[in-house]
């Protein structure tokens, strides 16, 4: 059976990437055995992008916490990655607190853990749920004899092609999907299923608490307290947001009139730029919202679209599971048919609108 081979020293595994940039995601109750891919080189926090307007780093709102907001009985995918196609890492229920990055792609937000949620499925405000995980999250280690590597095939089989290896000892994400003896990777790939375990081996177990990576961000926030007096001179600029740091936030935040809350979020950044920069930071200028006209129906009743900030999606069924006609964006007006099925209102094109975006006028 090939499914092992000489260790290669040489050879990487590269998974195929996504790029197509997310609408929606898929809840759990819906089709579950679609091909995910996944980059398994790629799940720790990437280098973080603007945060703002005024190109200020992602690190902002570093720790903002948000809530699930999926409708009744949902729960929401979890992902590895910015997209549908993108392994599921757990399931989280409505209600659920998500601690963020403050890193945004493509209408998707990533956590703290480093993985991803979809924007327009959670508020920043608590929301009425039961909160919690639903599902575990389909991890697994390779385990093969000295100087062996576990194949990697394109299906569940020998007779596929073989598109990378894993060295023993590798830490993998499964999909949660078995094809006689053969287990799914999360990217749509598949390995030999006995060569994998659920714990490490006692003799390579991997440090349950590993220690947090550098960031240039936090390090820039160090210094530009340090410059303020808000850390001593003799702090050692670690490039980790720790205890100490953030509790220079908080201090830094009270003195400033700031919610002292010890997240870095836009404002905090603001500030703490034109206390130690220079020149001000330019004034953004202000992007007129798009308004949306849709045909008024003579007996519609007028709403208001309010999101997060995202586009709400306009569904041609009362289920999520219907193809997306078009999006709303938030502030816009629409006209409604007053008709209401579950947690969705009908508008008056035909399309229909998770309810709790709408706000009467």
């Amino acid at each position: 059976m090939d499914t092992l081979a000489f260790t290669a020293l040489w050879m990487a595994y590269c998974p195929h990437g996504a790029t197509a940039a997310a609408r929606r995601d898929n809840f759990p109750s819906r089709d579950n055995s679609q091909c995910l891919r996944i980059n398994l080189l790629t799940i720790v926090v990437a280098s973080i992008l603007g945060a703002s307007s005024w190109g200020l780093p992602a690190q902002a709102n570093w720790g903002r916490v948000v809530y699930v907001n999926t409708p009744q009985g949902y729960a929401l995918n979890v992902r590895w990655g910015p997209g549908t196609n993108y392994g599921v890492y757990r399931k989280v229920l409505r209600g659920t607190s998500l601690p963020l990055t403050g890193v945004r792609r493509n209408g998707w937000l990533q956590l703290t853990d480093g993985t991803w949620v979809a924007g327009n499925l959670v508020s920043s405000g608590p929301v009425d749920g039961a909160g919690g995980s639903t599902s575990s999250r389909n991890i697994a280690y390779v385990v093969t004899p000295s100087n062996l590597a576990l194949n990697i095939r394109s299906g569940p089989g020998s007779n596929y092609a073989r598109v990378g290896q894993f060295l023993n000892g590798t830490r993998i994400r499964l999909s949660g999907r078995y094809n006689a003896g053969w287990a799914e990777l999360a990217d749509g790939n598949w390995v030999d299923n006995s060569f994998l375990r659920t714990s490490y081996p006692d003799n390579q177990r991997p440090d349950p608490n590993p220690p947090p990576q550098y960031d240039p961000n936090v390090a820039d926030l160090q210094r530009r307290l340090i410059q303020l007096g808000f850390l001593s001179p003799g702090f050692v600029v670690s490039g980790i947001y720790d205890l100490t740091t953030q509790e220079a936030v908080r201090e830094f935040q009270r003195v400033n009139g700031l919610p002292a809350d010890g997240v870095v979020d836009a404002a905090t950044w603001r500030v703490l730029y034109e206390a130690t920069s220079p020149n001000p930071l330019p004034t953004p200028t202000p992007t007129p919202t798009p308004t949306v006209n849709p045909t008024p129906s003579p007996t519609g009743n007028q709403a208001r679209v309010v999101t997060d900030g995202e586009d709400a999606l306009v569904f041609a069924g009362p289920d999520p599971s219907t193809e997306i006609l078009r999006t709303v964006p938030n502030g816009a007006t629409v006209f409604t048919t007053g008709r209401i099925t579950g947690n969705w209102t009908e508008l008056a094109d035909g399309g229909w609108v998770f309810t709790p975006y709408l706000d009467s006028l």
